[in-house]
């Protein structure tokens, strides 16, 4: 759709919080008052109430600026680039120094259309252009600003928001349907083998390296990305049963030929996140095989011998195996753990035959998931179709 492209300047107000002498340290928080949003507050489309910051009334009057009104998005700056979240009450609030308020203009752009585009593939892709690779990602307010993003008219703004917001509501229950058969399977897992952390079986112990080889993807700087090319896999891909390309940016082929080529995954591998992501687990298939992960995605290779798919699946998101490279992880700010502590990870593993048992019972739900699969990779194609 030849829809023009404009800066985000050009169609809202982008506020910092007040970053200055008032800006509410830690004894300035209280059990209740006035809301102070920081990053850790978004939690998929909206704000986590149970987590909450709150600071007195007084101490809200202080500060300059970063205050939140109804219709705002609040966008978050540092760490989970890109995350954001739009404000539907009229409940006050400020924000913190991670995030920045994108307050839109109503005569020229819908505050809900505006949220998508932010969440789309295409915005997230000019922010993974500015990651700067290290472990704390961050960018400017300045930056932001100059992102370049369709501007169909009002009326079809509207249309396409309506649409996405029915689409995302689908998603919604297709994600707690999915939450309910995780519980489900995890009852499976216990009941089988029973509390690993304790191995009450006595299964045997073996090396993490002996159960699957596994490979750090490469710290690659935003000076190789490219708009087509060889699939970089980032986090925001690796939120889902597989592996998916959103959020990825691309490689040139020769130089991937050249220096990273031994990266490339397989159909099959296995794929988790070394950070503050533990526990995100996803496979590699059809769509993603021959791409790189990112740094911050480590790839699992199973030992056929030891170890079936599923296991090891279950195994990498068990409290047995989190526990232990949680105690491990290094990092002041963001936690993050590599291939040098998964070499001291030992694990229990139940004989084949058990294992195979666990991938029965397990796909007797898989033809419900199938289903809710589809779902979301129509509701992501989706948007992608209405919104590009």
């Amino acid at each position: 759709m030849n829809w023009p492209l404009v800066p985000l300047s050009q169609v809202s107000a982008l506020i910092n919080g007040d970053r200055g002498k008032n800006y509410p340290s830690g004894n300035d928080i209280v059990e209740s008052g006035i809301r102070f949003i920081n990053a850790g507050h978004i939690v998929g489309n909206s704000l986590s109430k149970g987590k909450m910051n709150y600071i007195t009334q007084d101490r809200f009057e202080l500060l300059r600026g970063g205050k939140i009104q109804r219709n705002d998005i609040l966008f978050c700056l540092r760490g989970s680039l890109g995350k954001c979240v739009l404000i539907q009450d009229n409940e006050a609030g400020s924000i913190a120094s991670s995030l920045v308020i994108i307050r839109a203009n109503p005569e020229q752009i819908n505050p809900v259309f505006l949220q998508w585009i932010l969440r789309s593939s295409q915005f997230q892709r000019q922010i993974g252009l500015h990651d700067n690779g290290t472990a704390q990602p961050n960018l400017s307010a300045k930056n932001l600003a100059k992102f370049e993003i369709p501007l169909p008219p009002l009326e079809e703004q509207k249309r396409i928001a309506a649409i996405l917001d029915k689409s995302d509501e689908i998603e919604a229950k297709t994600e707690k349907s999915n939450e309910i058969r995780a519980e489900l399977s995890n009852s499976i897992f216990f009941d089988l083998f029973g509390d690993l952390s304790i191995n009450p079986h006595d299964f045997p112990e073996y090396e993490l390296s002996e159960i699957a080889d596994f490979q750090e993807g490469p710290g690659i700087l935003a000076v190789d990305f490219h708009d087509e090319g060889i699939p970089l896999l980032r986090l925001k891909g690796i939120e889902n049963e597989f592996a998916t390309l959103d959020g990825c940016n691309y490689l040139l082929p020769e130089k991937v030929e050249l220096k990273w080529k031994h990266f490339c995954v397989q159909k099959g591998d296995i794929l988790i996140g070394s950070s503050a992501s533990v526990g995100r687990v996803s496979i590699v298939d059809d769509n993603t095989i021959g791409a790189i992960p990112y740094t911050g995605i480590i790839r699992f290779r199973i030992n056929e011998k030891l170890v079936n798919q599923t296991f090891l699946l279950a195994l990498l998101c068990s409290e047995v195996f989190i526990r232990q490279v949680t105690r491990m992880s290094t990092g002041s700010t963001i936690k993050h753990f590599g291939p040098t502590h998964l070499k001291k990870v030992r694990l229990p593993v139940p004989p084949l035959n058990l294992q195979n048992e666990l991938e029965k019972l397990f796909s007797s739900l898989r033809g419900i998931e199938t289903t809710d699969v589809l779902a979301k990779v129509n509701s992501q194609s989706l948007s992608q179709n209405l919104l590009s």
